[in-house]
């Protein structure tokens, strides 16, 4: 372990030194930067005051006032918030904008803090003038800020009730005694303009985010599965970006904390998961706390561990700062991280409820916005209360309405919602029965996945999602799915979160290394660094620094969707209390899961191989070279069978491809069986692939097979028929490649009775065709109607069709019905008559480009 500690005293004389000083000739291009101007015009005059509302933290309200504290006690680094002026803030957004647009000169061209405060923040004048205002009223100055937006301060509660104007009083809530103001303070109205607010001034801190229970030594337990490094790096694509050297080798990423750990207990994990040794550098920001609590040394603990065991070979920096009677440690270490350039990127897996303060959304809009200035990718939990934001995660019903995290909800940082994997009883499709020795690991294929939700009783546990009320739609917020107004208005536009999500489940929860013991972590605190750790890897990949990823990732959604696993399963609905704001017959009904974006989920999680590549590139990238591709949909669960049929080269023409791209398909089959084998025939319909062998498989206890077909360059319309002795679970996965091995596309084919319905995602935009295939293995005519709306329910156009007995048709939907131009949408298929079995795919083309378009199987 490195330590690195930082007095307090020390940080203040040779901060407050360099913000004196004049600007270094060229540090800033002095083409592009706008002289400062002093913005305090007058006097500061004691006696004429303004009230800053909202400025009592929520709690107070609902704790037992004890009585004004004595005089004399102590509150340490408060925060006192400054705001740019309107120019500034006109000048800082273009430049925002600038920095991520590749056609700029200033692409990329990131700040560093004190440059951003010289271009950005408060004056020098005026900054001399507020430390002045506060050192002469009694307060002792402990930093400003490089960014120049912060004044750290210290005092006596007397001299902080006479400076602003309120009273400390001491209040019980839950069995617990804090310090806080007891009414909203007031500033001299002199410095209204520049005075956003004192961040804090109590303390009462957010809670860890995580659950924890007790490990097994097989890591496989009551049902439930412990994921070890080497699991995740199987479920989520990320061993093929290890194997090639990407595993985040140059990287740095900080973690932002208020409880020490034990670097050992670093160590050992990284030892026994066959991670590469290397210790997290500590850095005290002030005062050492220690270790404050098993809590709070769990959640250090995981975001340490699991932001290094994704990008394995990244460099960790750990800040932590004590906690004071004025400020949240985690306040001050990710003041520290953004105004000390630490990183590139950036977690934090704290929050807090954004409608009960959302003068505090603001400070964090404004320190989020500094570090995307300055090439920061800010990572942020999105919560584990479900739609109940406001409500703590262990306590059920929730009580408080709906509500986001405040800290996640700014347009400046990534928010990681959480995800639930849904193995559907077929555990031995997934994992293995035992694990590796080398790592540990049992994952075997990516999990089908739907939202996080382990609310009940004893807690919301459920993955955090919905709709700021503090911040507006980001312009980069767009994309299918994402709602045009917010959901229940009619011309409201907000920020919507989450952005993206990974698993955050209890049921197969991240094994922490705590105190020598191993334990089972969950929630979005888990999410939150693994994604920081794979935004490293992105910035190796593209050796660069990314800043704000929401702009690119939300382009990436459209450019190259499977870089996500779509999730379009579930809901995060809580248990609430009756009465309670937004509940009805006992729940929260939250937000649902859909095709596209949605509030519970974002995008959906990550396929790491193909999100870090496409990030560079806009491209689907080749395949890795570790045998069969990784299936985005394995063999599900639900689709139990003995006979199917499939489409093995379902194509819109028949003929050749003139370009040399060629096509795949690959079957999977599982034998949910403990006990017994199981044998399958594949049999080919009006097809002919030569070399593909009929023989039958051969399906052992829990056995699984892979079995692709030779590659081929020409497009055949037909389908096979699969038969078993008994029921499987299969799944096929089609994919096409160009001429070079590039892997330009997959997607599953479902098998699905004649009386289910399939929903596809259609986007007809930069002249792209949306495909349809659909076989009837059927003795039987078999009646199907296609209809596609706009998304919100409105019917844009219907056709009825009917299929023969044992054919396929497949088309491009725009030779069934006129389109809108750029329509954007959803195709639902909707077989209506017959007793045989329908497939049903949906692919997106675009010249000699597919991309998968994401599927729903409804009832």
């Amino acid at each position: 372990m490195t330590l690195k500690k930082i007095p307090a005293a020390a940080a203040l004389f040779m901060t407050l030194l360099s913000a004196w000083l004049p600007v270094v000739a060229g540090q800033i291009n002095a083409g592009r930067q706008p002289r400062q101007r002093r913005r305090l015009t007058e006097a500061i005059d004691n006696r004429r005051t303004v009230l800053l509302p909202g400025t009592t933290h929520a709690r107070i309200r609902q704790a037992r006032d004890q009585g004004r504290v004595r005089a004399d006690l102590v509150m340490e680094r408060a925060i006192l918030a400054l705001r740019s002026s309107p120019e500034q803030e006109a000048d800082l957004a273009g430049f925002l904008a600038q920095q991520q647009d590749p056609s700029s000169p200033h692409y990329h061209e990131w700040l560093t803090p004190r440059q951003f405060g010289e271009r950005f923040g408060v004056s020098a004048e005026d900054m001399n003038v507020i430390v002045e205002w506060l050192e002469t009223r009694g307060l002792h100055v402990d930093q400003v800020s490089n960014g120049r937006r912060q004044i750290e301060f210290s005092g006596t509660a007397r001299q902080i009730e006479q400076v602003f104007l309120t009273e400390i009083h001491r209040y019980e809530f839950n069995g617990e005694m804090h310090v806080a103001n007891a009414t909203d303070i007031s500033i001299p109205q002199a410095l209204a303009g520049i005075v956003a607010e004192v961040v804090s001034l109590h303390d009462f801190v957010s809670k860890p985010k995580l659950q924890r229970f007790q490990s097994l030594p097989n890591f496989t337990f009551g049902g439930r599965h412990a994921m070890v490094p080497y699991d995740f790096a199987t479920i989520y694509d990320l061993a093929p970006l290890w194997n090639q050297g990407f595993d985040g080798t140059g990287q740095t990423i900080a973690i932002a904390g208020r409880s020490n750990l034990n670097v050992n207990d670093v160590a050992t994990f990284r030892s026994m998961y066959g991670l590469p040794e290397a210790n997290p550098e500590v850095i005290v920001n002030g005062t050492d706390p220690g270790i404050v609590s098993e809590d709070e040394e769990g959640e250090a603990d995981l975001d340490v561990e699991w932001s290094g065991a994704v990008a394995k070979g990244a460099k960790i920096k750990f800040v932590v700062s004590s906690s004071t009677r004025a400020t949240d440690g985690v306040v001050l270490s990710e003041m520290y991280i953004v105004n000390n350039n630490v990183a590139p990127v950036m977690s934090t897996s704290f929050g807090f409820c954004e409608t009960a303060s959302p003068s505090t959304s603001q400070f964090y809009a404004s320190l989020w916005q500094q570090a995307a200035t300055q090439g920061i990718s800010v990572i942020v939990a999105s919560g584990d209360s479900g739609s109940a934001g406001c409500d703590s995660p262990s306590a059920a019903p929730a009580k408080r309405g709906f509500s986001v995290n405040g800290e996640a909800s700014t347009p400046y940082n990534v928010a990681v919602g959480g995800t639930q994997f849904n193995e559907g009883g077929a555990d031995s499709v997934y994992w293995n029965a035992t694990n590796s020795i080398q790592n540990r690991s049992s994952a075997k294929v990516y999990i089908p996945e739907l939202v996080w939700n382990e609310s009940g009783s004893a807690g919301l546990w459920s993955s955090g999602g919905g709709v700021s009320v503090v911040h507006n739609t980001p312009s980069w917020q767009t994309g299918y799915g994402v709602p045009a107004v917010d959901p229940g208005t009619a011309d409201q536009h907000h920020r919507y979160v989450p952005d993206v999500s990974l698993t955050a489940a209890g049921h197969d929860g991240y094994v922490i290394q705590q105190r020598g013991s191993l334990l089972i972590a969950s929630g979005t605190s888990a999410a939150a660094p693994a994604f920081a750790g794979i935004m490293g890897i992105v910035n190796q990949v593209t050796n660069q620094a990314n800043g704000n990823p929401n702009p690119r990732l939300y382009a990436l959604a459209s450019q190259v969707p499977t870089s996500f696993h779509d999730i379009t399963s579930g809901t995060n609905a809580v248990p609430c209390a009756a009465d309670s704001p937004n509940c009805v017959d006992g729940i929260m009904t939250g937000y649902s899961a859909g095709p596209g974006y949605d509030l519970t989920t974002g995008w959906g999680s990550i396929d790491a191989y193909v999100f870090a590549h496409a990030w560079a590139t806009s491209t689907v990238p080749p395949p890795p070279n570790t045998g069969p591709p990784s299936p985005p949909n394995p063999p599900a669960p639900n689709a139990s069978l003995t006979a199917s049929t499939y489409h093995v080269f379902p194509a819109f023409a028949d003929g050749t491809v003139s370009d040399g791209s060629y096509f795949r398909s690959t079957l999977m089959i599982s034998n949910p069986s403990s006990s017994g084998t199981n044998t399958c025939t594949l049999q080919l319909r009006g097809l002919t692939v030569p070399g593909f062998a009929q023989t039958p498989y051969q399906l052992q206890p829990n056995g699984f097979v892979i079995a692709p077909t030779p590659a081929t360059q020409s497009l055949k319309v037909g389908y096979a028929t699969l038969q078993c002795t008994a029921n499987v679970e299969a799944q096929l996965l089609y994919s096409y490649y160009s001429s070079n091995g590039t892997k330009l596309a997959e997607a599953a084919v479902f098998s699905s009775p004649p009386s289910t319905k399939v929903q596809i995602l259609a986007d007809t935009r930069e002249g792209a065709q949306i495909g349809i295939g659909i076989a009837n293995d059927s003795d039987v005519q078999n009646t199907y109607i296609i209809s596609v709306d706009d998304g919100s329910g409105t019917v844009a156009g219907t056709v009825k069709g009917t299929l023969g007995p044992r054919t396929s048709i497949a088309r491009y939907l725009s030779e069934l019905m006129t389109l809108p131009p750029n329509y954007v949408g959803r195709v639902t298929v909707s077989p209506t008559t017959g007793t045989g079995t329908s497939s049903i795919i949906g692919l997106r083309y675009s010249g000699t480009v597919f991309a998968t378009i994401p599927e729903t199987i409804q009832p």
